[in-house]
């Protein structure tokens, strides 16, 4: 059996507050200090860094550039090493109370599967150069479901053959995205992270990381190096990571038996059983390939089980589309007219006319699309309701008595609606006089 571990690499999460000041905030015994950064990102002009117990603990974005994005929106990223730790979740919680902030989601989420093999031993180098160029219809052919797409990164020498380093599979405009990398790699070239180097000898992971470049290391005393940690060559001594990226338009999860519909939280995340399981749910989406033993259709081929467990998957990622056909850009073309209407007075009768029949209609389109995706998301609540074995007694009145109420609302006669509406008079506030004796406190 190959020893693998699964871990959160990434947490960002989307909130609502005020700009914060420099100083100290505390709940519940912890304390942190809010340090505001000199510099500023493409999408937001403050900076902030949060320290707990002395140590970077998450990176804070306000006052967003355009005026689209709310002007309280706030962007809090968890420090990597933390969620490498226990009890990050708490603190995460803690400071949203300690900052007054009001979460409201989840931004981006970095799920990682690391080990030395794959199952059965497969070596992680020669599966993605399979992949890549084993021809179709021979054995040893590759497929995954999805996207063909993909993106590799490697190094060729003049006197070695070509070293993948790592691939991305799928666009970089998936909702999802998938990639497997030398992690190794990584850790030697871009920066070292000793708590997950810990985290790989707490979970029996085989790693040489190659940092002779900065120890000034021969040749020679790098070859005695590695047989001194038990490695024949570097190959032997590579933990490669698979690691799913979930943008925030991704963390809807269906649960296939029950219907039940949910959203990924950070408390979700607070135990790594559930943190394994939402791991395999989105692998069974992206990291699903299928082989060629000899079958001459690929509909036939059989599945690639690549990770050592294979754990039975009842709940698939489902894409909720909370923006589409909602008549958004409608309404961004209406105000765009409204505004060119209110400063160009001078036109002509005839284009007045025809700005004001171009607004009128996007108007009524944007109304039609709103009510249909509103009808669409009742469906599916309805849907979900129904996936529910169990239903109270309760309930089951209460969905009589709305029936009876759309009945009576449809019997409702539509002339007597239409008058009603037509000859109402709305009430003056000051004609007005309350049937209460004057003493009485409002």
């Amino acid at each position: 059996m190959e020893n693998f571990c699964i871990s959160v690499d990434w947490l960002q999460t989307f909130c609502l507050g005020e700009p914060l000041e420099n100083g100290t905030y505390e709940h519940e015994g912890a304390v942190f200090t809010v340090t505001r950064e000199n510099y500023e990102t493409p999408q937001f002009t403050r900076v902030l860094t949060v320290q707990y117990q002395r140590i970077h603990f998450a990176t804070i974005q306000q006052q967003p550039r355009t005026s689209v994005i709310n002007r309280r929106a706030t962007l809090v990223k968890l420090e990597n090493r933390f969620l490498y730790s226990q009890g990050y979740i708490d603190l995460l919680y803690k400071l949203q109370a300690a900052l007054n902030l009001i979460y409201k989601g989840i931004t981006r989420l970095d799920l990682a599967y690391d080990c030395n093999h794959l199952r059965d031993g497969r070596n992680v180098e020669r599966f993605i150069k399979q992949f890549i160029t084993a021809e179709a219809g021979t054995v040893g052919h590759i497929v995954r479901k999805g996207s063909a797409r993909f993106s590799l990164h490697g190094t060729r020498k003049q006197t070695s053959a070509a070293k993948f380093n790592s691939i991305r599979f799928g666009s970089p405009r998936n909702k999802i995205q998938a990639y497997c990398y030398d992690k190794t790699l990584e850790l030697a070239e871009v920066k070292d992270k000793p708590w997950i180097r810990k985290m790989w000898e707490e979970n029996g992971l085989r790693y040489f990381v190659d940092r002779d470049r900065l120890s000034g290391m021969s040749k020679e005393e790098y070859a005695r190096r590695l047989e001194n940690e038990g490695f024949s060559d570097y190959v032997g001594a590579r933990v490669w990571r698979f690691e799913i990226s979930i943008s925030s338009q991704g963390q809807d999860i269906l649960n296939m038996s029950t219907g039940e519909l949910f959203r990924l939280s950070p408390k979700y995340l607070e135990h790594y059983e559930n943190i394994r399981k939402l791991f395999y749910i989105y692998a069974e989406k992206v990291f699903n390939f299928r082989i060629n033993t000899g079958q001459k259709n690929i509909r036939n081929y059989p599945r690639l089980q690549i990770f050592e467990e294979t754990p039975a998957i009842t709940s698939k990622p489902f894409y909720v589309n909370r923006d589409a056909d909602t008549g958004r850009m409608e309404k961004i073309c209406y105000n765009k007219l409204r505004r060119l209407s209110e400063e160009y007075t001078d036109l002509a009768e005839y284009r007045r006319q025809a700005l004001l029949g171009a607004m009128e209609f996007l108007q009524e389109l944007s109304g039609k699309k709103s009510a249909t995706v509103r009808l669409e998301r009742y469906i599916h609540y309805l849907d979900e309701l129904k996936g529910h074995k169990f239903i109270a007694e309760d309930d089951l009145l209460y969905f009589a008595a709305m029936d009876r109420l759309a009945e009576k609302k449809r019997d409702f006669d539509a002339d007597e609606l239409y008058y009603l509406f037509k000859y109402y008079k709305p009430i003056d506030p000051d004609d007005f006089q309350p049937d209460t004796p004057p003493d009485y406190i409002w």
